[in-house]
């Protein structure tokens, strides 16, 4: 998992800066988690089907049910590894110092000095 969730946060960062405030961090993040949580319900749903499949003795449904359970938890876990590489984007970006105590040439600065660092691993 630490070498997906290392690999995501990677190829956001090529693709995409750091996060230019912490409210852009919170919104991305929220997406993210609003995603696992669309998959989650997705495997409620799928599990759900499953029960009434297995107790209604219906065994071909159960393992169609199976397989869409298998498919939206891998999902789910994909989603999960973006929620964490975002968590880490946050991270680079804003733990290095205090933001409350940086103007914003400092904060822009700063956030230059960190994609450089990126672009050059």
């Amino acid at each position: 998992i630490e070498e997906d969730i290392s690999f995501e946060l990677a190829e956001a960062n090529r693709n995409y800066p750091l996060f230019a405030s912490p409210h852009e961090g919170l919104a991305i993040i929220g997406e993210e988690m609003e995603e696992a949580r669309t998959e989650m319900r997705q495997v409620e749903v799928w599990f759900g089907n499953l029960i009434q499949n297995v107790y209604g003795d219906e065994e071909n449904s159960a393992e169609e049910d199976i397989e869409d359970i298998i498919r939206f938890a891998t999902n789910l876990a994909c989603e999960a590894v973006q929620v964490a590489a975002m968590g880490r984007k946050w991270q680079l970006g804003f733990e290095r110092k205090n933001l409350k105590e940086m103007s914003m040439p400092e904060l822009i600065a700063e956030k230059e000095k960190i994609e450089k660092e990126i672009r050059n691993r």
